[in-house]
């Protein structure tokens, strides 16, 4: 019995020394590891060297990161985030076009004389030989329309395309008078007859009135005169400089010609159609006006039918008479009829709406 148990504690000490020498076996072997593992690594100044290129690599990006970011901080915020969503569709493309604060854009001074100096080169007609012309003064609420109307013969052939001076958006060369320019929007808004609240912005096709030749009159203090034949060319666009410094009665018209054909229209589009070209976004077209005739035998016989019509009192045609000719500008001020805005919008199957008016003011 002795024997067995002397036996069974061997075999126990056996098999603890066993589990001993397999744990230090395990030991030692990951100390090995470890060992070989801080070998492969590198030294501390190495480590330092890696780290310093790896931030030469991300310094260029970083750098051009902050420049993008700069630049868009002291871009403008576009003005179209203050405006209605209708009017994102009017926008057209702003072909570098200068900003009005622009340092580097021409001087508007400097835009207008090189203007005149085209018109100051141009000839004047050899027929041109009286100094002060005398006005038509046609009684209310006889219009020139109406007036035209009771020409007969020749003067009716000469005035089948008569042509219309607007005085607020036309005008003229300090040193030569008899030639000039008018204003008149490149872009103009309509509404869709069928669909009241939709609304569309055309491109006014301007060379079908460029290079052509008419009889013009224009309005003064109410009195109509005579002008002349003029033919028309084109001239530099306005710039959004020279818009902020026209009279607000030129840049009223020229608004209120934009939308005329636009219903329902609101003081609030008005005031965002005269930002839009503050802007540049839509353009006023500057056509040059030279004179290049005055037709004596016309302008005697238009002083001798006035007198007529002033003797019998008829003012007004019994036929249809000749139309309302051309407008150049939709708006003529004083001494035009309402029949003159009225007519043009019909032409586009529209109406005018009364709200705007009193919004220009």
């Amino acid at each position: 019995m002795a024997r067995d148990h002397a036996v069974h504690l061997m075999e126990g000490l056996c098999a603890s020394n066993r589990s001993k020498d397999s744990t230090i076996a395990r030991l030692q072997q990951e100390k090995e590891n470890l060992e070989t593992q801080l070998a492969e690594q590198p030294p501390p100044s190495s480590m330092k060297h890696i780290c310093c290129k790896q931030k030469d690599i991300l310094k260029k990006p970083n750098v051009e990161l902050a420049t993008k970011l700069e630049v868009l901080s002291l871009s403008p915020q576009p003005r179209t985030a203050m405006m209605s969503p209708a009017m994102h569709d009017i926008l057209s493309p702003i072909h570098e076009t200068p900003r009005p604060d622009d340092p580097n854009a021409e001087p508007v001074e400097l835009i207008m004389q090189a203007r005149f100096a085209v018109l100051a080169d141009l000839p004047i007609p050899e027929d041109m030989s009286i100094d002060t012309l005398v006005p038509i003064i046609i009684p209310t609420p006889f219009t020139l329309q109406d007036f035209l109307g009771t020409v007969t013969g020749s003067m009716k052939m000469h005035l089948t395309d008569y042509r219309v001076f607007q005085e607020k958006t036309t005008s003229w060369c300090p040193d030569r008078e008899e030639h000039g320019y008018y204003l008149t929007p490149l872009f103009k808004c309509s509404t869709n007859p069928r669909i009241v609240a939709a609304h569309r912005w055309n491109v006014i096709d301007l060379d079908a009135e460029l290079n052509k030749s008419s009889e013009c009159f224009f309005n003064k203090d109410g009195k109509w005169y005579y002008a002349g034949v003029y033919r028309t060319f084109k001239l530099k666009d306005i710039t959004p400089q020279e818009w902020i410094k026209l009279p607000v009665e030129t840049t009223q018209a020229i608004v209120k010609e934009t939308v005329q054909h636009r219903k329902n229209t609101s003081p609030q589009n008005i005031y965002e159609v005269g930002q839009l070209y503050a802007a540049g976004a839509l353009k006023t077209a500057c056509i040059g006006l030279q004179c290049i005739g005055f037709n004596n035998a016309l302008y005697k016989g238009l002083l001798s039918q006035a007198e007529v019509c002033t003797k019998t009192g008829r003012w007004r045609g019994s036929a249809a008479g000749l139309g309302m000719g051309t407008m150049w500008n939709a708006n003529v001020g004083s001494g035009l009829a309402d029949a003159t805005k009225t007519t043009d919008c019909a032409k586009a199957g529209d109406s005018v709406s009364p709200d705007w008016d009193a919004a220009l003011h």
